[in-house]
C-alpha cells in the first residue's frame, strides 16, 4: 500500500488509564488488542495494515523518547 503507515508509538503516562481511554475508541475504529503487557498495549488493524502502540513513559520532561509530553 503507497503511503500507508506501518505503526505509531505514543508514551503514556498511566498505561492502564490511557487503556480504559482508548479502548473504545480503538474498537470503534476496528483495531483489536494483539499483545499487552505491564509496559505495552498493542493494537493492530488487519484491514489498515497499522498498528498503533501505547507505551508506559519511564522518563519525564518534554521531547524524550519513552517520556509523555
Amino acid at each position: 500500500m503507497l503511503g500507508a503507515i506501518n505503526h505509531i508509538a505514543v508514551a503514556v503516562p498511566d498505561l492502564p488509564a490511557s487503556d480504559k481511554f482508548w479502548e473504545p475508541i480503538m474498537a470503534f475504529l476496528g483495531y483489536k488488542r494483539t499483545y499487552q503487557t505491564d509496559e505495552l498495549s498493542v493494537w493492530e488493524s488487519e484491514a489498515a495494515g497499522s498498528a498503533i502502540n501505547f507505551w508506559l513513559a519511564t522518563e519525564s520532561g518534554n521531547y524524550k523518547y519513552r517520556a509523555a509530553g
